[in-house]
């Protein structure tokens, strides 16, 4: 577990936070979405909140959970040991370094597992923050969602292979 200096902590995701981190991802898609994407996509990006946070997709790899006053309020997962598979937060959280801190935190995990090159499927939303943290685009995609295309990012950081 860690202590943020306001208050806030991280420990690692239980099967039995399913329903509070499918309300997480749908709020933060619900309100960070639109300012990316249009309301097509962000209703079918919106209904992928479930199967995100499905209780046996928390069980594989690392899955990070940021608490406000027992409040979900940011996640993360590395899966595999080198791709952060998820990144999420909540609003009224989001832009104050949660996020960050989460994806310090699955870095520090990921190195201590023996990567040294992690990658992230970035959503435009997501883009910019992967950049300040050294992920360089290494290929742009258009990928399906619930028979709507969106547009995302292949980024890297660190040694390649």
């Amino acid at each position: 577990m860690n202590l943020l200096p306001d208050g806030l902590r991280i420990r690692r995701a239980l099967p039995a936070d399913a329903s509070n981190l499918a309300d997480l991802f749908r709020r933060a898609v619900l309100g960070y979405g639109p300012a990316a994407y249009s309301p097509e996509q962000v209703t079918a990006w919106a209904q992928s909140a479930e199967a995100v946070a499905a209780p046996e997709r928390l069980v594989h790899g690392v899955t990070l959970l940021a608490e406000a006053a027992g409040e979900a309020a940011c996640v993360g997962r590395l899966c595999p040991d080198d791709h952060i598979d998820l990144l999420y937060c909540a609003p009224p959280h989001g832009r104050r370094g949660l996020a960050s801190a989460v994806l310090a935190a699955l870095e520090a995990e990921a190195h201590q597992r023996g990567a040294e090159r992690l990658s992230v499927d970035a959503s435009l939303v997501a883009r910019g923050l992967f950049a300040k943290h050294g992920y360089q685009v290494v290929a742009e995609e258009a990928v399906e969602l619930r028979g709507v295309l969106f547009r995302r990012f292949r980024m890297v950081k660190g040694a390649a292979p």
